[in-house]
């Protein structure tokens, strides 16, 4: 009977103790809890959460889950909440929301034109260069945000204002200045492959038209050709591509481009069941400061400007030890849209782009070095300033594209209640976020559930990691702050996800 009763003791302390609780443990719960946070515990709700970690189709997956009453201030169901797991997209949160305490939600970003030298005004010449000197601009170009570009169009606007400063000759270069970010700023735990792809251009001093071009070309044509300006928007000057793409039925089917940024030469790599009619790919603009200096030369030649020089940058004259124009003047300037339409666009629409400049931004306001390393030095600096806890934290970069960023859910969730508020930042970053079953990337996250519109929230996907974050109003009225983390799991995404919206139903219902 004796040996009956230490094995059912045995199994229980097996059962109720460790990291992944089954039942709630008060004592474990508050691991590392700061002497300002409170823990009130939610049976029913901590029940919800446990059944959805316990369920055979998550089995081998790493769950971190940490929900919090704003009304009441506490902590209120966690399960492995100080866990270090991957957040993917949801790192945008973290970014968003420094950027807009920082830097605040109206602060806008100039792209000015400058000459250098002097001007004569009877032969009309100038004796100089003329420079495009970046401000970190995200969105220059962008067709996301019109009004501010293209009414009148920006080229358009600076070309005119190069002739009313009266200018008709240019005796030196045009200089794509976008020394205010560093120019190797690609995050060093990027995957190379994303790089090229529409969706892993690195944030540069002078970026423009979301860093992004569409080409549309022949699958049939194969070997290296140089692309007919034709074929692409916008016009990469002088790129080639590498057709290598195989028609095998039997394989999956992709579609990517293969390169380096700074490099004018790509590679069309993939699979595909049929090679036929004409197809479209999306990739990185390889240098988007020479492309906008390239493009304002082409645009001053048609309003009849002439230029003996060339279109440089920045980086080229850093790698010839040349200093830039220390003496310009200044001729017009193109402000981007304010912090908040930009952070809005970041975290609606998960724009990577955007949130590595914001990252480079904090950088830059923090140490006055605008690259990835100062940022994530000045971001993490940041919150531990707040008294956040940020051990398991590991930053690599503004996006989440790297998969060796870690955060906790109880960390994010820290974070979603210091953005909780009346206070003009902390509105702008709750209206940044998607709604479910309504809007950007939760579009159709609990759509025609209890949940539709109930959940302001940031997704986080990449392979085998499935996060959301953000604010929920409860069936009780109440607003909850939460983060739900999963990695590592061995069941389809999709099948997570419906698992996911489920969660967030039950937990709307239970509290």
């Amino acid at each position: 009977m004796k040996k009956i009763v230490a094995a059912i003791i045995i199994l229980f302390c097996f059962f109720f103790s460790g990291n992944h609780i089954l039942a709630p443990d008060n004592n474990s719960q508050k691991e590392r809890l700061s002497p300002r946070d409170k823990f009130e515990y939610s049976a029913d709700l901590q029940s919800v959460i446990n059944d959805f970690a316990g369920q055979g189709k998550l089995e081998n997956a790493s769950i971190g889950i940490s929900i919090y009453d704003l009304s009441s201030a506490s902590f209120i169901a966690e399960y492995n909440p100080v866990v270090s797991l991957v957040p993917a997209s949801v790192m945008k949160i973290i970014t968003t929301a420094a950027a807009l305490e920082l830097l605040g939600k109206d602060t806008v970003f100039n792209t000015e034109i400058y000459y250098s030298g002097s001007i004569n005004p009877q032969s009309k010449i100038l004796t100089g260069d003329l420079i495009i000197r970046g401000g970190g601009d995200p969105c220059l170009g962008s067709q996301a945000f019109k009004n501010y570009y293209y009414q009148p169009d920006f080229l358009e606007k600076w070309a005119e204002a190069v002739k009313n400063a009266g200018i008709e000759h240019i005796t030196g270069n045009i200089i794509a200045d976008a020394s205010v970010f560093d120019d190797e700023n690609v995050p060093s735990n990027w995957n190379w492959v994303d790089i090229p792809a529409y969706y892993g251009t690195p944030a540069f001093g002078l970026s423009v038209y979301d860093n992004q071009f569409v080409l549309n070309f022949s699958p049939k044509r194969k070997g290296r050709y140089k692309v007919h300006p034709d074929s692409m928007n916008p016009v990469i000057p002088d790129l080639y591509v590498e057709n290598r793409i195989r028609a095998d039925t039997k394989e999956e089917k992709y579609l990517d481009f293969v390169g380096v940024y700074y490099s004018n030469q790509r590679i069309i790599k993939g699979n595909l069941s049929k090679i036929s009619g004409t197809l479209e790919l999306k990739g990185s603009i390889p240098d988007p400061p020479y492309l906008i200096g390239y493009q304002l030369r082409t645009k001053l030649q048609e309003k009849g400007i002439s230029i003996t020089g060339d279109v440089v940058t920045s980086r080229m004259y850093l790698a010839e030890n040349k200093p830039l124009p220390a003496e310009k003047k200044l001729i017009c300037t193109t402000n981007s849209p304010p912090l908040a339409e930009i952070v809005r666009r970041t975290n609606m629409f998960s724009i990577n782009l955007y949130a590595e400049h914001l990252l480079n931004h904090i950088g830059y306001f923090k140490s006055g070095l605008g690259s990835t390393k100062a940022g994530v030095k000045s971001l993490l600096s940041y919150y531990e300033s707040k008294g956040y806890d940020t051990k398991g934290v590991n930053i690599c970069d503004g996006s989440g594209l790297s998969s060796n960023n870690t955060l906790t859910a109880r960390f994010i969730v820290k974070v979603l209640a210091g953005m909780s508020g009346n206070k003009p930042v902390q509105v702008a970053f709750y209206q940044s976020l998607p709604v479910s079953g309504s809007s950007g990337t939760l579009r159709s996250f609990c759509n025609g559930t209890v949940a539709e519109g109930k959940i302001h929230a940031k997704s986080g996907t990449m392979s085998r990691v499935k996060c959301y974050a953000g604010y929920m109003e409860v069936k009780s009225g109440k607003t909850i702050a939460f983060a739900v983390m999963v990695n590592n799991f061995s069941t389809g995404s999709d099948t997570v996800n419906a698992l996911l919206a489920q969660l967030m139903v039950n937990i709307y219902n239970n509290y």
